[in-house]
């Protein structure tokens, strides 16, 4: 289940009741709390790895997308909700890894900025001005290549000419002042070197890597 705590109290929200398992990612935009994970039902009723509720209930809402795999990641943008994970499909409609969801009809929008090579799967989203930053395992995104980190466009879903490149898989972005901070199983990224973490710069700026070297546990 989901508890929603009140912020100035710190205290359990009087009111919020939302019975879902193993939802992993939430993210309110548009007065509505978005919900990505594993799971098959939310409050009872079917709803797979995706679900909208009400952030003052927990009241179910229509919003219905199916993804055919749990969702890793949710982003907002304007009135869609950018959906990642491992997925190769909606209802009756194939996107790999990424897809953009209309937030009051539900419906999955022709724009399909998917991702192919590695395990085509997208882990990660973050917001950085008017640019969703997506990062995972793939090679190529819409049939442009991009190594496990692509830019793309908030107003028209189009794959930006930036390429960062990291040489190995993206585990979690961050937006920071204006910059990107990208974790991962990368050593380089834009060209230098990076031990798992890097400060890009969508401006074209110079990259910072970590002056920390993440090494990968036993």
């Amino acid at each position: 289940a989901l508890r929603a705590i009140d912020v100035q109290t710190g205290q359990f929200k009087a009111g919020f009741n939302c019975s879902v398992t193993n939802a992993t990612v939430a993210r309110v935009a548009g007065g509505v709390l978005w919900l990505g994970g594993s799971f098959a039902t939310a409050q009872g009723v079917p709803r797979l790895h995706a679900a909208a509720v009400d952030p003052a209930t927990g009241a179910l809402l229509s919003w219905d997308p199916r993804p055919s795999a749990p969702v890793a990641d949710l982003a907002a943008a304007g009135g869609s909700v950018l959906v990642a994970g491992g997925f190769v499909a909606l209802p009756a409609v194939v996107r790999s890894g990424l897809a953009i969801i209309d937030m009051a009809k539900g419906e999955v929008s022709p724009a399909a900025p998917g991702v192919s090579g590695g395990q085509k799967s997208v882990t990660a989203l973050a917001m950085v001005g008017g640019s969703v930053f997506a990062g995972g395992s793939f090679s190529s995104v819409d049939g442009q290549a991009r190594k496990n980190l692509v830019r793309i466009e908030a107003a028209t879903a189009a794959v930006h000419a930036q390429a960062a490149d990291p040489n190995g898989e993206v585990a979690a972005l961050a937006p920071w002042s204006a910059k990107l901070v990208v974790a991962g199983a990368f050593t380089a990224i834009t060209g230098q070197s990076a031990a798992g973490l890097a400060i890009v710069d969508p401006a074209g700026g110079p990259t910072v890597g970590s002056a920390l070297a993440l090494t990968k546990g036993s």
